[in-house]
């Protein structure tokens, strides 16, 4: 049953994640742990620590990429007692500035049953060289 469980909770953060590629990042709210120990590491770069840090990354993302896309594949979860491991291949990419980019990246998402609930604890993909080159001129053109 938890093996269940927590395809379900990694299918709806890809759902969250995909609207977070059209812009909206409303559901990772609700998703993600607000624990202090939280993390990501984005395929654009980044290495956030902290709930406000996480969901600054997430809301950042929605609004730095346009015409945002993502597919999973090989997805394989490892449950062990109330933490999960799930890891697979993000086939992503989207426009960031002037450039548009493509991926594919191995990807390592946590969770932790908190309350009952499957939330993610960290977020981890390959980093995709040409999208976080292209952010990192965006922001560079706005500060």
């Amino acid at each position: 049953m938890s093996e269940q469980e927590v395809r379900q909770a990694s299918d709806r953060f890809y759902q969250a994640l995909h609207k977070v590629l059209g812009g909206d990042p409303s559901d990772m709210e609700q998703l993600w742990s607000h624990a202090a120990g939280v993390s990501t590491m984005h395929p654009i770069g980044g290495n956030e620590s902290g709930w406000e840090q996480v969901r600054g990354s997430w809301i950042g993302a929605s609004q730095a990429i346009k015409n945002g896309f993502l597919e999973v594949s090989d997805l394989k979860i490892n449950v062990l007692g109330d933490t999960a491991v799930v890891t697979g291949i993000e086939h992503g990419g989207g426009t960031i500035g002037s450039t548009a980019g493509k991926f594919d990246a191995r990807f390592t998402n946590v969770f932790h049953k908190e309350a009952g609930e499957w939330k993610i604890v960290h977020h981890h993909s390959d980093l995709a060289p040409d999208l976080a080159a292209a952010l990192g001129e965006m922001m560079a053109q706005h500060h």
